[in-house]
């Protein structure tokens, strides 16, 4: 799950850019886009409470077993261009103590190609300080807020950091400015809720920076420390 990123530049964004992550996205059954096929025609998943987890049979009552987790994507700048749902692997929440109350790290359960450098799938990572949370039966509401100040480096440039969005594996690096992580449910159905923008930051650094504006309700499993 913790991977280093390399520092990447700023693209002017084209049009077609969602299509190419919807493409490359193909390239991995764990980790792909499913927002159009070849006849052309999106199809596009619902992602709500009572379609986001599925039960497991035999394991106990309210059990779930991993899922797919999708992605509203948009960008902030062309409004006649559709948000495109992407595809995640599975939503995984590693919880450990602190002196303040509870680090938690929403992210995707990766599959083991995803140590390959030509891994084409796309994942995501949120380091969080929850200082209000000291048990993982209290992240139910529990909220997190990213906000990058302006004149600060993460505001006005890309920077080095592992948070984010990865999409079509190391191709573009969706970095938070802006960002809304809350919790909803117990631990054993846990779900998170991330609305926010982020900077664009691709390997291209000729173009103007961009913005993108994520909506997901991830169905995520809880480990602890």
């Amino acid at each position: 799950m913790s991977r280093k990123r390399s520092m990447l530049g700023l693209l002017a964004l084209p049009a077609a850019l969602m299509i190419g992550v919807a493409a490359g996205c193909d390239r991995s059954s764990t980790a792909s886009s499913s927002t159009s096929s070849a006849s052309g025609k999106k199809a596009t998943p619902v992602v709500s409470k009572q379609t986001a987890s599925t039960k497991v049979s035999g394991k106990g009552k309210g059990a779930t077993q991993p899922v797919e987790t999708f992605m509203s994507i948009g960008l902030a700048d062309a409004p006649d261009q559709p948000p495109v749902m992407v595809k995640f692997p599975p939503a995984k929440v590693r919880l450990k103590k602190t002196a303040e109350g509870m680090q938690a790290v929403l992210y995707t359960d990766d599959p083991p190609e995803a140590a390959s450098k030509d891994y084409k799938g796309n994942s995501y990572v949120f380091e969080m300080e929850l200082a209000k949370v000291t048990e993982p039966g209290e992240l139910n509401r529990a909220q997190y807020r990213f906000h990058a100040e302006p004149g600060s480096a993460g505001a006005d440039r890309a920077v080095e950091t592992n948070n984010g969005v990865f999409l079509n594996g190391w191709d573009t690096h969706l970095q938070p400015a802006e960002v809304v992580v809350a919790f909803e449910g117990e631990p054993s159905q846990l779900m998170a809720n991330v609305v926010g923008t982020f900077r664009v930051v691709t390997a291209d650094k000729d173009g103007p920076p961009r913005v993108a504006m994520i909506q997901a309700m991830l169905p995520a499993s809880v480990e602890s420390k």
